[in-house]
């Protein structure tokens, strides 16, 4: 079976509209970064609002925003953010308990 984008049921799947998602675009930059994620990167900036921020994604026929903000979003982009300015650290590290005496 082809490729399809999200299942509601078992009985329905959608193949279109297909969306490139801005969040996964910054992820896979923060993550590995290469030419090809710089590309990501730029295939979403239409996704960027100047007043809402960034939309969910661009859709890949058409490259226009989805015009959906959502708080997902927002929290991917900004977990990235941080993950970047502490050079690439792990955002949960492990705690380093004692063992009682």
């Amino acid at each position: 079976k082809p490729f399809v984008i999200g299942v509601s049921s078992p009985k329905q799947t959608f193949e279109e509209p297909r969306w490139v998602s801005t969040k996964a675009a910054f992820g896979w930059h923060a993550l590995m970064p290469d030419a090809y994620t710089v590309k990501a990167i730029e295939y979403v900036r239409p996704a960027l609002d100047d007043t809402q921020g960034w939309a969910t994604g661009v859709f890949e026929k058409t490259r226009e925003s989805t015009r959906t903000f959502d708080v997902n979003t927002a929290v991917v982009l900004m977990e990235i953010a941080y993950y970047q300015l502490r050079g690439k650290r792990p955002l949960i590290e492990a705690a380093h308990v004692q063992a009682a005496r």
